[in-house]
């Protein structure tokens, strides 16, 4: 299970959507991080243009800027 934090309102490159997710506190909690691709892809809360992790790969244009939805998984 994983919990969003909310949109910051503007795009980023993904250097630094992964800054804003490695250095995000919020609610007291600071383990935030890009979704995964699996979570990306079953997740109706996450924005259809969000960096996830399935975005990285060879040749992939590092500089476009993308909707950043950072999540951390919730243990019960």
């Amino acid at each position: 299970m994983i919990e969003l934090a909310p949109y910051i309102g503007r795009e980023l490159t993904y250097d630094e959507a992964w800054l804003y997710c490695a250095t995000l506190d919020f609610k007291n909690h600071r383990d935030w991080r890009m979704p995964t691709r699996a979570e990306y892809e079953h997740h109706d809360s996450i924005y259809a243009t969000a960096w996830h992790d399935g975005r990285m790969h060879r040749g992939a244009n590092f500089d476009f800027k993308h909707i950043t939805q950072p999540v951390r998984t919730v243990c019960k």
